[in-house]
């Protein structure tokens, strides 16, 4: 019984490492395009002047 639970918890963990890996990649992302629309405003604003 106690064999089984250690290597549960060992499953759930290796589940939340992926998890948290993909969470850190979707803010990535977010993150780039987010940039990327705020350089292009900068790049339309600087043009009007």
């Amino acid at each position: 019984m106690e064999i089984s639970r250690g290597l549960r918890n060992k499953l759930t963990a290796k589940k939340n490492i992926l998890n948290l890996k993909k969470l850190e990649f979707v803010i990535q992302r977010m993150y780039n395009l987010i940039s990327k629309h705020k350089m292009w405003d900068e790049i339309k604003e600087a043009q009007k002047k």
